[in-house]
């Protein structure tokens, strides 16, 4: 699970965040929903700071985040 935090960590702070690729990635590490929505969160964030998504509604996804996607 740290290497799938590790990936994630990493291609955010790059920003260069595919959705193909993460899903791809959870699949590999066969994650469960609660790293799905992790991921989930992450592409919203990516969005988010192009401002292509409020944040009203990352707000609300961060609700259901691990804290260490945070």
């Amino acid at each position: 699970m740290d290497l799938f935090y590790a990936f994630l960590k990493q291609r955010s702070a790059a920003g260069n965040i595919s959705s193909l690729e993460l899903l791809n990635e959870a699949e590999r590490y066969n994650k469960n929903e609660k790293q799905r929505m992790d991921l989930f969160y992450a592409f919203l964030k990516q969005r988010s700071a192009a401002g292509n998504i409020s944040l009203e509604l990352l707000n609300e996804a961060e609700r259901y985040v691990s804290p260490l996607a945070l």
